[in-house]
């Protein structure tokens, strides 16, 4: 049994280590031995033991994986490793005495609600952010048992997407008929969302700096395609007929905020999920906001009424309600290619670096 980590450098004395280049950061991988596990006898009453069987990463992990590179190589003399990833899917191995939703040989995924759970005894939001540790302790509310139809691929990166895109769409309250901006169009979210609204009477516009996967969002649903050199040089107009937008689907406000907003309709709704700018080592170079920007980008709302909605993940409900939707066709999380074995550094370098991608970058354990 193997655990994908990042190591310190005192690593190389006993295994191969694999560098990748983040960021200007050489960071050392490998694939540490790891014993088996058949059960757990010192399980509470609620917990759960899991395998892990495949693990993805996502864009907040960037800058998580600089700062546990950090961690492990301020003690370089020691065998220090830290797993990583924020996304799995797992086999259940052992339950305690008082669970009830789960079984030996369930696969499960991880709920991430978030800011409440019905259970104050389980900490909300994203379970682990070391999701290539090879098994895991977690409280049963921390888990959500998934469909056979879902494969293990998918399963690997529908959390995160899923509960986000779920909440977002209850919380704008659409229309049928409502024009839709979905900015970074080619990112997780984004295509999630874009898989979600598709065919339900809505017209979907797509944002993208690259128009490489143009073809691919047209049939996934998209009435047409924006470049986002159009939106930084006030040229959107020349694109869209000049009608305004009801809704805002935005992954990263810090790129889109203060632009989309001219393109708004009175009473539409902004949305957001998160930021691009999360660590300092990120270089921007898209993003030459000002304060003075800002503010007249919030003037524009005020004028507008135009509601700003910030959202982190989502509900039990909206991942349960987004879990059925994949089961009856209604929802697909897309995959670009999935690694095994040795090919973590290709998987790690398809996950963080600018490659072309369209879709989920996964690792499966073998």
């Amino acid at each position: 049994m193997q655990t994908l980590a990042i190591c310190s450098s005192k690593f190389k004395e006993k295994y191969k280590l694999e560098t990748l280049e983040l960021l200007g950061e050489k960071i050392y991988f490998s694939l540490i031995d790891y014993p088996d596990i058949n059960d757990y006898k010192d399980l509470d009453e609620n917990q759960v033991l899991i395998e892990i069987i495949a693990f993805s990463c996502n864009y907040r992990d960037k800058s998580l994986i600089i700062r546990m590179n950090e961690a492990c190589e301020e003690k370089s003399e020691s065998y220090i490793y830290s797993p990583f990833g924020s996304e799995f899917v797992g086999r259940v191995i052992d339950v305690g005495h008082s669970v009830s939703s789960l079984k030996k040989g369930d696969r499960v995924i991880t709920d991430a609600t978030y800011p409440i759970r019905d259970n104050k005894y389980v900490r909300p939001g994203i379970a682990t952010n070391h999701a290539s540790q090879r098994y895991h302790v977690f409280h049963e509310g921390h888990l959500i048992k998934i469909p056979d139809s879902l494969s293990d691929e998918k399963a690997a990166s529908f959390t995160i997407a899923a509960q986000t895109v779920y909440s977002m769409l209850r919380r704008l309250s659409l229309n049928k008929g409502d024009r839709i901006l979905i900015t970074s169009a080619t990112s997780n979210t984004s295509l999630a969302a874009i898989s979600a609204l598709k065919n339900k009477g809505y017209r979907l516009f797509a944002l993208t700096t690259s128009l490489d996967y143009e073809t691919q969002l047209l049939e996934l649903g998209v009435e047409k395609v924006l470049p986002f050199d159009a939106l930084k040089l006030e040229r959107l107009e020349d694109y869209i007929n000049f009608e305004k937008f009801e809704a805002v689907i935005d992954p990263f406000f810090d790129l889109h905020f203060c632009d989309v907003v001219s393109y708004m309709r009175h009473n539409s709704k902004y949305i957001s999920c998160g930021l691009f700018n999360q660590h300092p080592l990120f270089k921007d170079t898209l993003n030459q906001n000002s304060e003075s920007s800002y503010a007249n980008a919030l003037s524009t709302c005020i004028g507008r009424n135009i509601s700003f909605i910030g959202n982190c993940l989502g509900n039990r409900d909206d991942l349960i309600t987004a879990l059925q939707d994949f089961d009856t066709g209604k929802f697909d999380i897309i995959i670009d290619s999935v690694f095994t074995g040795e090919n973590y550094i290709p998987f790690l370098e398809k996950t963080f670096h600018k490659q072309k991608r369209f879709g989920k970058i996964i690792y499966k354990y073998i």
